[in-house]
């Protein structure tokens, strides 16, 4: 009889415990289902209080605003981003700053994890979002892969070439580094010793044949207004083909919704029950989000188009001097967007594997008119201007 009293006496206190326990994982539950973000808030909101509620840092909302924005792009990587980003008061490391990229409570939604019968949900929540379902999900693109972001190298300002710059001799690809002497640093590029290459290049001597190489691909103006002209005529070719695909996007938008509004009444009627409606729900809006984020970028394609291809049409006729003009992560996108592929130099000249099409297209008509002097060692990719170059810097 002692021991069943003491059974009792051990037992009765884990049973409150665990009631407990459960009592506040139902809250919580309960709590997120009501749009409640429950946790410490991260960068970009604070607590309150009082109401228990999260609410907008105002010093911290443009920085997350801007790092979602420059995300989006696709252009710099992500961790070039969070540097310079970190330069103006944001304080995450990598990872944190790829947590922050993928946390969707940025754009007004709770994730709730599935909780016991109950499937996975998101959640309108009740603090005000920083970014749009749209934004969020063109940074996903991103972050997924399917929108190719620029992976340049931008480790030193002095060795623009690392990255593209091949040994002539072992066909390895040359990095840099700077020494000190004689009161000065002194930068070179070189092949790695470790694989038995000691070739070595003088960074500024390479640097400054390389700024008077860019001149040998500077076009007439001639070939420039022929570019311009031929650059319109193929964007008004396929405006009907991007006006079918807007109405198409627009069609699949408004049938996923209908279906999302039957489905509501469905389960507000007690047909399906909320676990089914809520996993139909959840796959439904992820595909309206994809369909939107499409449809908007078609959207801004016309009018950007015209400033575009004004703003690239007068960097190739100041390549060089633009070249020149910009920091060395810019410098990096220039020689990637030119020559994709290996840039060798040797005897005091560069060669090339292959150009981007554009300049090819451009030079052979060029050198076929006017019979100049022009490059030839090279293949240049398409008669648009080369991807990997923000349109704000060209």
């Amino acid at each position: 009889e002692n021991q069943y009293l003491l059974a009792f006496y051990l037992t009765a206190p884990k049973v409150e415990n665990d009631r407990l326990s459960l009592r506040t994982k139902d809250g919580n539950h309960q709590a997120l289902k009501q749009g409640r973000y429950l946790a410490k808030a991260p960068f970009g909101y604070i607590n309150n209080k009082t109401t228990k509620l999260l609410e907008l840092d105002e010093r911290a909302v443009p920085l997350v605003k801007l790092a979602f924005q420059n995300a989006s792009l696709g252009i710099q990587p992500i961790d070039e981003i969070r540097r310079e980003l970190n330069k103006i008061g944001l304080p995450h490391c990598k990872q944190a700053f790829i947590d922050m990229l993928k946390n969707i409570m940025y754009a007004g939604k709770i994730h709730i994890k599935p909780y016991y019968n109950e499937p996975e949900m998101y959640i309108q929540s009740i603090h005000e979002p920083i970014i749009s379902m749209e934004l969020y999900e063109q940074v996903k693109s991103v972050l997924n892969g399917r929108k190719k972001s620029y992976k340049g190298i931008t480790k030193n300002s002095q060795t623009p070439l690392v990255g593209h710059l091949y040994c002539p001799k072992c066909n390895g690809k040359m990095t840099g580094s700077g020494s000190r002497g004689n009161g000065g640093t002194y930068h070179y590029y070189h092949c790695q010793r470790k694989y038995g290459c000691k070739n070595t290049i003088p960074a500024n001597q390479a640097n400054e044949v390389f700024i008077n190489y860019l001149q040998e691909w500077t076009p007439n103006s001639e070939m420039i207004e022929a570019y311009r002209y031929i650059l319109k005529n193929t964007f008004k070719d396929g405006f009907i083909g991007r006006e079918q695909e807007k109405i198409r996007l627009a069609n699949e938008i408004t049938k996923i919704e209908e279906r999302i509004q039957k489905a509501t009444i469905k389960n507000l009627d007690g047909v399906i029950n909320d676990e089914l409606f809520m996993k139909t729900f959840n796959t439904l809006d992820a595909e309206k989000n994809e369909l939107k984020t499409q449809f908007e970028s078609l959207k801004s394609i016309v009018p950007e188009f015209d400033q575009y291809t004004q703003n690239s049409t007068l960097l190739i006729e100041n390549l060089s001097a633009f070249y020149k003009s910009v920091e060395s992560s810019t410098q990096k996108k220039i020689i990637g967007s030119i020559f994709p592929e290996k840039i060798y130099f040797e005897n005091n000249t560069y060669r090339t594997t292959k150009t981007n099409d554009v300049f090819t297209q451009i030079f052979a008509t060029d050198k076929a008119l006017n019979k100049n002097s022009r490059p030839n060692n090279g293949r240049l990719s398409s008669l648009a201007p080369a991807s990997g170059l923000e349109p704000e810097t060209l």
